[in-house]
């Protein structure tokens, strides 16, 4: 899936969303993705389950990320693109 609809999804249903810095992603989720190299996974999941306020501001921070990407605004979007 290279949008990253699922990772706009999970946000949108209060879900931090920790993935690799490719495709499309970083665009997508910008400031509120969490970025982790491969090797580094575990050790990032097992540090935010330690830090649930840190977990709870991005959650609330990635709303932002939902309202530019869900359905509704994309078509919106692209409606005023093929009709100008």
């Amino acid at each position: 899936e290279g949008y990253g609809v699922s990772m706009v999804q999970a946000q949108a249903s209060g879900c931090e969303v920790l993935c690799k810095a490719e495709g499309a992603l970083p665009e997508v989720l910008g400031e509120f993705g969490t970025y982790v190299a491969a090797d580094e996974f575990t050790s990032t999941v097992c540090a935010r389950l330690a830090e649930p306020r840190r977990v709870e501001h991005r959650i609330l921070a990635a709303q932002t990320t939902y309202q530019r990407h869900n359905w509704d605004a994309v078509a919106n979007r692209f409606e005023h693109l093929v009709l100008r």
